[in-house]
């Protein structure tokens, strides 16, 4: 049997990362940190939702519900600058409001339009 190259050691380890940030574990912080916020425990919740975003890029909820709480605990140029990267387009309505009420709060008239769709 070959050792492994450098090439496949980093595809497999690249693998097992990705595997645990969307296994059970990760899904148990999640909904740990959707608790979290809607209990008003804005720090906790933020912190696991930041690493998820970290660890896990493309996972668009994870970034959605960030945006929504940076936005809930009135870290308003935070939440729009979180919320850059999304598409507004397929962005669901809870985000947009939170974008909105945001973009209000820091005075950018024109990107609550565009998340209120105005």
């Amino acid at each position: 049997m070959k050792p492994p190259t450098a090439r496949r050691l980093a595809t497999s380890l690249g693998a097992a990362a990705l595997l645990a940030c969307t296994g059970p574990a990760w899904a148990d912080r999640y909904s740990d940190a959707i608790a979290d916020a809607r209990a008003g425990r804005y720090d906790s919740a933020l912190s696991t939702l930041q690493e998820l975003v970290v660890q896990a890029p493309r996972r668009q909820d994870y970034r959605h519900d960030l945006v929504t709480v940076l936005s809930w605990s009135e870290r308003h140029a935070q939440a729009l600058e979180a919320s850059r990267t999304l598409r507004l387009a397929t962005t669901p309505d809870y985000v947009l409001a939170a974008i909105g009420k945001s973009a209000q709060a820091q005075g950018d008239t024109a990107r609550a339009e565009q998340a209120y769709g105005v």
